[in-house]
C-alpha cells in the first residue's frame, strides 16, 4: 500500500535523473513498491504517424528518422509549457523549461503487426531541477504539434519498474512506443518464447505486440508545423481559443489508502459524482462504484457496466456512453457543470474492416471492449488550427495529477461517458 502521492515520489527521483542524466531513460530509478494490481495493459491504442512515411519494424525501426527535428519540437514544447502555465492547474510550469526528449514510435497496423514509425517526442518539464511534468509533441509532421501534456513524470522514468515482472527483458531492439495519449509503453522480449510484447509504462502489465490495437489517422499537420517553426512563427500562447469551458471544485482523487488497485474507471466516475455531493466520502464512492461496475481485481471495467454501475450505485444519477458526437458530449457536460469522463477503447471489428470508431458508425456490443484507461474531464479548449479545429481536454488522471490531451482525427478510439444528477 502506498500512502503518499505517487507523483511526489517520482518527482524526487526525477529531479536526480534530470540533474545527472536528463536523457538516459531508466537511469536512477529505484523500486518504490509497485502495486500488485494496476490498470490493465489492454488500454493500448494503435497509431500511425501518416501512411506516407517509411515503415520499419520494432526490430529495425531505430534506423528510421523523424521528419520533425528535435530543435523544432523543443521550441513547440517550450511554447506549450508557457501556454499551460496560464492555467491554474499548471502553476508549476511557470518559468519551467523542457529538457532533452525521448523518441517514441507507434505501431502502424501495416503488413506486419510490428511495423513502426517514429511518432512523438516526450520532454521532461523541469523547474530548478525539479521534475514538474512532461510534454508530448509530434515527431512527424503528420502528427499534431502538441499531443498532450501533464503534471506527471515522463513515462520512460518508469522503465525499470515496468520491466520488473518475471520473464520479460529489454533487448537491443527495444523501443519506446506511443499508442495514444493515454498509452505509453516499451517493447520487450519474453525470455522463454522470444515473443515481442508491449509493456505499459504506467501499469507494468504486458500484451503481445501483435495483439496491440492499431489505428490509422488520416490527417496531416504539416501546415501547423510550418507555421509554428517559420521565421515569423506563431506562438501557441498567443492563440485565443474558439470556445472553452471548465468546472472548478471537482475533486482530484487517486487510489491512496487502498491495498490493491480499485480501477481507474471507478475512481474517474467517483470524482464526477463527488463533485455533486455536499460531503463526499471518497472511499465509499469508489468502493461502491467498484462493486456496481463489477470491476475486476486487475482494474478492468466493461463499457456496458459503466453507466449501469453508476445508476446502480445511486439511482438519482443517469449515465450514458457516447461514441457519436463525442466533442459535443464533452462540451455539454462541462458547460452544464456535469463532469464527464473519457475512456480508451479497443475496437474488435472483422479483419477486413478498419479498427476505428467514426462519427457515422458506433460498434455493437460484440465488437468493442474497454481495454484502457479512464480520466475525469474538468475542462476543454477548442482551438482553431491551420488544418482544422483541435479539442483539448483537461483531466484529472486518477493518479492525483492533471493532464491535457488532444482528441481528434489522430486518435479516434475513445468514448465519453456522461453523468447527470
Amino acid at each position: 500500500m502506498i500512502n503518499v502521492n505517487i507523483y511526489t515520489i517520482y518527482r524526487i527521483i526525477a529531479a536526480k535523473m534530470v540533474k545527472d542524466t536528463p536523457n538516459q531513460s531508466g537511469s536512477g530509478i529505484v523500486d518504490i513498491g509497485r502495486r500488485s494490481s494496476l490498470k490493465t495493459i489492454g488500454s493500448t491504442l494503435g497509431l500511425i504517424a501518416g501512411g506516407s512515411l517509411s515503415i520499419g519494424s520494432v526490430a529495425g525501426g531505430s534506423d528510421l528518422e523523424p521528419d520533425v527535428s528535435v530543435r523544432d519540437a523543443t521550441g513547440v514544447a517550450q511554447q506549450a509549457v508557457k501556454k499551460a502555465s496560464q492555467k491554474g492547474a499548471y502553476q508549476e510550469f511557470t518559468g519551467a523549461t523542457v529538457k532533452s526528449p525521448e523518441l517514441y514510435y507507434s505501431l502502424t497496423g501495416g503488413e506486419s503487426d510490428t511495423d513502426v514509425v517514429p511518432s512523438v517526442y516526450v520532454f521532461p518539464v523541469v523547474d530548478d531541477n525539479d521534475h514538474v511534468g512532461h510534454v508530448t509533441t509530434g515527431a512527424q509532421q503528420e502528427m499534431p504539434p502538441v499531443v498532450e501534456y501533464g503534471t506527471g513524470p515522463v513515462p520512460h522514468l518508469k522503465t525499470e519498474q515496468a520491466l520488473s515482472q518475471d520473464g520479460l527483458s529489454l533487448s537491443s531492439e527495444s523501443q519506446y512506443l506511443f499508442q495514444g495519449p493515454l498509452s505509453f509503453g516499451i517493447s520487450a522480449i519474453d525470455k522463454g518464447t522470444g515473443e515481442e510484447y508491449f509493456v505499459n509504462l504506467v501499469s507494468g502489465l504486458a500484451q503481445k505486440l501483435e495483439d496491440t490495437p492499431k489505428i490509422n489517422p488520416s490527417t496531416d499537420h504539416t501546415e501547423s508545423w510550418d507555421t509554428l517553426t517559420s521565421p515569423n512563427k506563431a506562438d501557441l500562447s498567443d492563440i485565443e481559443p474558439l470556445d472553452s469551458g471548465s468546472i472548478s471544485g471537482v475533486p482530484n482523487w487517486t487510489d491512496t489508502g487502498y491495498s490493491s488497485w480499485p480501477g481507474c474507471t471507478p475512481i474517474a466516475a467517483a470524482m464526477c459524482i463527488g463533485y455533486h455531493e455536499s460531503s463526499p466520502n471518497r472511499t465509499d464512492i469508489i468502493d461502491g462504484l467498484n462493486d456496481e461496475m463489477e470491476t475486476t481485481s486487475e482494474g478492468e471495467t466493461a463499457p456496458d457496466d459503466m453507466p449501469s454501475g453508476i445508476e446502480g450505485y445511486d439511482s438519482t444519477y443517469s449515465a450514458s456512453n457516447n461514441f457519436i458526437g463525442r466533442p459535443a458530449a464533452v462540451k455539454s457536460g462541462v458547460n452544464s457543470n456535469n463532469p464527464p469522463f473519457v475512456n480508451t477503447l479497443d475496437i474488435e471489428t472483422p479483419k477486413n474492416e478498419t479498427d476505428v470508431v467514426s462519427e457515422e458508425v458506433s460498434p455493437s456490443e460484440e465488437e468493442w471492449d474497454l481495454v484502457g484507461h479512464s480520466e475525469t474531464i474538468v475542462g476543454y479548449e477548442e482551438e482553431g488550427s491551420w488544418t482544422g479545429t483541435d479539442l483539448y481536454l483537461d483531466t484529472h488522471d486518477t493518479w492525483g495529477g492533471t493532464r491535457t490531451i488532444l482528441v481528434g482525427d489522430y486518435w479516434d478510439t475513445y468514448m465519453i461517458t456522461t453523468i447527470e444528477p
